[in-house]
């Protein structure tokens, strides 16, 4: 008899997994890809219930843990059948078993009991506020060549007089005015070592120090062993790629950086932080130009770069760039080839000298806020692109416009070593994108993207969108699996993050649009992998799925990701369409700046959008509905169909409407909750 109820409990479990199954997913294409990966969430969901856990707390994640807060949430599930209650006494459940609980804390040591019919989970809660709360570097070990920059940082209570010291050597840590971090107690203190340009055999330890009257702590940060520089002269250095001209044969041999990769993102060589700033640019492969071979070390990023001879910093990866010892004819000159319109892209040719760094950048644009950073925008006021030619001592030739739909004139300025190129825009805040790249001639390219021109269509909107490109990332995928949902089930974002992308890409075709994705299956796939396909792809538009989550199951909405300045309107336009369609903006949503890895494509607009938190119950419960997927689907593509009405021939005006702007999650939940 027990066996037959166990037959029978199994077999209802399987018949519920697919009814659920075909709910959530309604509308994808039923592929075995799809339909595999669906059976893998229904079985996720009913997982804890499989298993006989009628309880799951899904934060926090350790039955013990510090915090330096005076509360703390406890969010999870439960079956829904008894009463859950925490140290005696009752915690609100929703109708599914959901509840997220804000319990207050004592200093010292706080104890938590959650009791569920029998069930008890315990947990240790330590409050305490310690001068020093963290701090970078802070690997166990660290090994830096000689002559690294490196910078060093504590997240200590205001008011204290912070120092580091290494090797006897001792640096004033200065406090930020603003920032990620708790205003009420703590803030971020922030310095630069130099590491000694000698090799040392053994560790030694950074010590950082806050004072605050007679109060004194110190703490032991990373331990480092100076390496000798790979590149120095007693090494052996590889053979120069770099050609001596005959002015500079006799020249001393200089460390040359050379770019590698397709596109090297560029820093300021201003600062040592990993911010990703839209007044930056890309340099394309083969660019050269002479460089510091002591490597800038930035702590909290735990990334390294070489600082360039432009003013420039890159990333000191191998596969980013390269380093050579030659000799470069600086005497560079650069000269209009030709331009022409093709598809849907404005290419201008420059014979150059040499592949030397140039800065692109929208001219007369203003930015919210730049010392967060948050380069938000209340609206787009640049009126022309300029392109600096570094180390250009000559710059000639009439540019032709004839055709294109961007620019009306153009200005050549000379600027103390380089040439300056002024592109002026034919309508203020009008411009799309640009990609630059080397022919197999060495002509420089700079390929601006075109608005679009839309075919008249007997459907709601008037138009098709016969003749446009839309690129679809589905976010995460494969081993990278994205965040878990409110009753703590693992690998669901990417399985969403699918889901959705095949549906709009679905719906867009309809429409007559050409769809491309990064990717159809449950597949692993690097964030520079889907940079680059979006980048070199001739795409109109861009756009990145994903869903949000936090520790505090409370936390809802959805909000629209853009990077550049010209990514706004397409961010407002697809927050426009979605607005009333059930994941209304909080305080965590709507239109914001950030500097998310897709959205920083530079060829066309890239939104990345967070459509609702999968740890909010609330949000959760509309994601897997199968109508308010349909519902969300069409929302976005009518988004998509109103952005490109509006910029059709290029007529779209600089004005938008300003949104709420969002402080960037760092609270995000672990994507595989231990």
């Amino acid at each position: 008899m027990v066996n037959k109820t166990n037959n029978l409990i199994k077999l209802l479990s399987f018949v519920l997994c697919m009814v659920l199954t075909i709910c959530i997913f309604a509308g994808c294409d039923k592929t075995e890809e799809y339909v595999s990966s669906t059976a893998s969430i229904a079985n996720y969901e009913f997982e804890d219930i499989e298993n006989g856990e009628s309880l799951k707390i899904t934060y926090p994640t350790e039955s013990q843990l510090q915090v330096y807060n005076d509360s703390i949430n406890f969010c999870g599930k439960t079956d829904s059948k008894n009463t859950l209650y925490l140290n005696g006494e009752k915690v609100k459940c929703d109708s599914e078993g959901y509840f997220d609980y804000k319990a207050t804390l004592k200093r010292g040591k706080n104890s938590f009991s959650f009791d569920y019919n029998g069930k008890i989970k315990d947990f240790e809660v330590t409050y305490s506020t310690p001068m020093i709360k963290s701090y970078t570097p802070n690997e166990p070990e660290l090994e830096l060549d000689a002559g690294t920059k490196c910078s060093v940082t504590a997240n200590a209570l205001r008011g204290c007089t912070v120092t580091a010291e290494y090797m006897g050597i001792p640096i004033n840590l200065e406090p930020e005015t603003e920032g990620e971090y708790d205003k009420k107690s703590y803030t971020k203190y922030y310095g630069i070592i130099d590491i000694p340009d000698f090799v040392g055999e053994n560790y030694n330890s950074i010590k950082i120090t806050a004072q605050n009257g007679d109060e004194t702590q110190t703490v032991n940060a990373s331990k480092i062993k100076i390496n000798k520089d790979l590149y120095d002269e007693e090494s052996g250095n590889p053979t120069p790629v770099i050609q001596l001209s005959k002015t500079t044969s006799k020249a001393k041999k200089k460390y040359i950086a050379k770019v590698v990769t397709r596109n090297a993102e560029t820093f300021s060589g201003s600062t040592l932080d990993d911010y990703s700033r839209p007044t930056n640019n890309y340099l394309p492969k083969g660019t050269v130009d002479y460089c510091n071979p002591s490597k800038l070390y930035d702590s909290e990023s735990g990334k390294k770069y070489y600082l360039l001879n432009c003013g420039f910093r890159v990333y000191a990866k191998s596969s980013d760039v390269k380093l050579y010892k030659g000799t470069i004819n600086t005497s560079n000159q650069v000269k209009f080839a030709k331009s022409k319109v093709s598809g849907n892209r404005t290419k201008v040719y420059f014979n150059v000298t040499y592949k030397a760094p140039f800065k692109l950048g929208l001219k007369k644009q203003s930015y919210n806020n730049t010392k967060s950073p948050n380069y938000a925008i209340s609206k787009a006021t640049y009126t022309y692109v300029e392109i600096t030619f570094f180390y250009a001592k000559k710059a000639s030739g009439k540019i032709t416009l004839s055709g294109n739909k961007l620019f009306k004139k153009y200005k050549w300025i000379k600027s103390g070593n380089n040439y300056k190129l002024r592109l002026y825009l034919k309508k203020k805040g009008v411009f799309y994108g640009w990609d630059s790249y080397y022919t197999s001639k060495g002509q420089l390219v700079f390929s601006f993207l075109n608005p679009p021109t839309l075919q008249k269509a007997n459907n709601k909107y008037g138009y098709s969108l016969k003749g446009i490109t839309v690129y679809i990332d589905a976010g995460h995928g494969g081993s990278d699996s994205g965040t878990y949902n409110a009753a703590g089930t693992k690998y669901t974002e990417k399985y969403y993050a699918l889901s959705y992308a095949t549906a709009l890409a679905k719906k867009l075709k309809s429409l007559g649009c050409t769809v491309l994705m990064t990717r159809t299956k449950d597949k692993t796939i690097s964030l520079k992998s889907r940079y680059n396909a979006i980048q070199k792809s001739n795409a109109d538009l861009g756009i990145s799925f994903h869903f949000d989550g936090v520790t505090s199951s409370s936390v809802s909405g959805y909000f629209m990701g853009y990077f550049n300045p010209y990514t706004k309107k397409a961010a407002t336009a697809l927050s426009k369409a979605v607005y009333n369609k059930g994941l209304k903006r909080s305080k965590s949503g709507g239109v914001s700046w950030h500097y998310f890895n897709l959205s920083r494509v530079s060829a066309c607009p890239v939104v990345l959008m967070e459509n609702g938190f999968l740890t909010s119950s609330s949000d959760y419960k509309k994601i897997k509905s199968a109508s308010f997927k349909k519902q969300y689907i069409n929302a976005l593509a009518d988004g998509i169909m109103n952005y490109f009405i509006a910029i059709k021939g290029g007529t779209a005006t600089s004005k938008t409407t300003t949104n709420r702007v969002i402080v960037p999650s760092t609270s995000r939940p672990p994507t595989k909750p231990k």
